[in-house]
């Protein structure tokens, strides 16, 4: 779905909800007046009233993020299944797949989907990875080379000049933070992770009366009032069970020529591991990554906020010497994220995926980082971010 398309709904949902969900439910029921009349009289109001607008963002947020696979699996019958009567995704808008047979239900509406990396309940994978964050805690500072030097690339993107007020989120055990109070020594940060076990750390290494280590929700947090300088955070947005409507409270809460300044991971991160789990292990294997957001729809998300967004990628290359070192660098950082559908690793499987690696280049595995620098000022000049086109890659 297009993003513009996205956010008037979502505007619309919140201005005037149960306007909106009215109006919705009576779309579902064209040409079917007993049945509506039958809904109205026993169901809409009380479906109405528990409604959770937080569950409706969240799957605007899965339509802007999702696309249809590039290859389809080998072997896998598809079916389409639309109703001829559907008002909310008419069947002129039908997803066109190779192969696949098509089924058009006569006089069938708008149907409900199941998707599994979206009903799996959004709260439930967001504390999955805070608890894998809270174990890595100790161990992070010591495996997590990959963070340190996208926040040293981060960190050269910083204005020069001091800046009063600084948000960073998700601090982690304070890597990015220190760099911040080096770059900006009287400035007041407020720094936050919703990993108590990270804060800890954090405050146990950087103490600094000009630093309030806070352990909340950033996406929580960002709902309040408060006005910063600077905005800032390194690798920890997409983990955001709603990045779209976060980057909107970003902007809603930088001063008038504040600066948003962060890194962000994007799908590829671990593509060879994806593609060695999907290959070897004949499943639909989906990583955490697979649902971070891609470039275009981080470029479209942000310009919804700010007048000038500039985003820059960035590879790094790591070589681990098995499988095992791999995940247990994963395991060490609290990056494995919520995977639900990662089937269990027994011996066979290990071998088999060993062998995968060792006949093609060996466990070399590639993350893929936006460093992105925002603002709205019209008038404000680029941070001389290298070219949009630029791409950067370090072994």
């Amino acid at each position: 779905w297009p993003i513009n398309e996205i956010e008037a709904i979502r505007k619309n949902l919140h201005v005037e909800p149960e306007s909106f969900l009215d109006d919705f439910f009576r779309k579902c029921f064209l040409g079917h007046k007993k049945a509506y009349r039958k809904f109205v009289r026993e169901m809409r109001d009380n479906i109405i009233a528990e409604t959770d607008l937080e569950v409706l963002d969240a799957g605007l947020d899965y339509l802007a993020a999702y696309s249809l696979p590039d290859k389809i699996i080998p072997n896998l019958d598809i079916t389409v299944i639309h109703g001829e009567k559907d008002i909310v995704a008419p069947v002129v808008q039908l997803p066109r797949i190779i192969n696949s047979q098509v089924r058009i239900i006569p006089h069938g509406g708008h149907m409900c989907f199941l998707a599994a990396d979206f009903f799996l309940p959004c709260r439930r994978a967001k504390e999955a990875v805070r608890l894998k964050f809270s174990r890595a805690a100790v161990s992070y500072d010591e495996y997590a080379d990959v963070q340190k030097e996208t926040a040293a690339c981060l960190a050269e993107l910083l204005p020069r000049y001091q800046t009063g007020t600084i948000l960073e989120i998700g601090c982690g055990t304070g890597n990015y933070t220190s760099l911040l109070h080096d770059k900006y020594p009287a400035a007041r940060i407020c720094a936050l992770d919703f990993s108590e076990a990270m804060v800890e750390q954090a405050g146990r290494k950087i103490r600094s009366e000009k630093i309030d280590f806070l352990c909340v929700d950033a996406e929580k947090y960002l709902a309040g009032e408060r006005k910063f300088d600077l905005i800032t955070s390194n690798g920890a947005l997409q983990w955001f069970e709603q990045p779209h409507k976060a980057f909107g409270r970003i902007g809603k809460q930088l001063k008038e020529e504040g600066w948003f300044i962060c890194s962000i991971f994007g799908p590829q991160t671990l593509e060879e591991l994806q593609i060695a789990f999907s290959n070897v292990l004949d499943s639909h294997v989906q990583l955490a990554a697979a649902s971070f957001l891609n470039r275009e729809q981080l470029q479209k998300s942000l310009e919804q906020v700010f007048s000038h967004v500039e985003i820059t990628e960035l590879q790094l290359s790591r070589r681990y010497g098995s499988l095992l070192e791999l995940l247990r660098h994963l395991q060490k950082t609290g990056t494995s994220g919520f995977q639900p559908s990662v089937p269990i690793l027994n011996r066979r499987r290990i071998r088999e995926l060993d062998k995968w690696f060792t006949d093609r280049k060996g466990y070399t595995v590639t993350y893929q980082i936006f460093l992105v620098t925002a603002h709205r000022a019209q008038h404000i000049r680029s941070l001389r971010l290298p070219p949009r086109s630029a791409r950067f890659t370090y072994d």
